[in-house]
């Protein structure tokens, strides 16, 4: 994991520090955002923005733009991925994140039904239409997180939605870590659940020496 990298784990908001004049600049960025004065959940649903990829033109759109600005070079790296070992291909992240200028990279378990699978948008996205992608939505509005500023990511990034084995979480490593490599702009990682918190401590996510 490159110095520049400071983790967080999002259930108890403790962060590993970073060494240097800057040791708490982005820490303080996610943590103020946080523990910010916390907005009501009617917010998204009041939006009316929860769950776009229901609607077919919202996910084409999505899909037609999978390969442009931002989130190109991800997108490509999530195809290699697809291509190895028939273990099927991860959800792409969609051009509404932060892709490869992000400051922040969200780490959750693995793809839902809803992201991969038949059935799935084939996005790593808070507009899917399921519950923990609404919930994780109005997390980061009420944080006053911005989408654009994130990637989201699985520590097993292949779909299988259940709970991944150590093997599985282990051969998640390297793409977490090619991933990392993929975003020089990254400075926060939010660890979202056990299994994710298992796959930092196997990628050293939380070394930030």
């Amino acid at each position: 994991m490159p110095a520049r990298v400071a983790a967080l784990d999002a259930s108890s908001l403790s962060a590993a520090g970073r060494h240097g004049p800057a040791k708490h600049d982005y820490i303080h960025w996610l943590r103020t955002r946080l523990l910010a004065s916390v907005k009501s959940r009617a917010l998204m649903e009041d939006s009316g923005m929860a769950r776009r990829m229901r609607d077919k033109d919202f996910r084409d759109d999505q899909w037609a733009r999978r390969y442009t600005g931002r989130v190109e070079r991800i997108n490509r790296f999530i195809d290699e991925l697809g291509a190895k070992d028939g273990t099927g291909h991860p959800p792409y992240i969609p051009p509404m994140c932060g892709g490869a200028d992000a400051l922040a990279l969200s780490i959750s378990r693995d793809p839902g039904p809803k992201a991969g699978g038949t059935k799935g948008s084939g996005f790593l996205s808070i507009e899917n239409d399921d519950p923990s992608a609404e919930r994780m939505g109005q997390f980061l509005a009420e944080a006053g997180i911005d989408y654009a500023e994130v990637v989201p990511w699985n520590a097993y990034p292949w779909y299988i939605n259940s709970d991944p084995t150590t093997d599985q979480l282990r051969a998640g490593v390297e793409p977490l870590r090619d991933l990392i490599g993929l975003m020089p702009r990254l400075r926060v990682v939010l660890v979202h659940g056990t299994a994710a918190g298992k796959a930092g401590s196997f990628s050293c996510v939380r070394t930030t020496t």
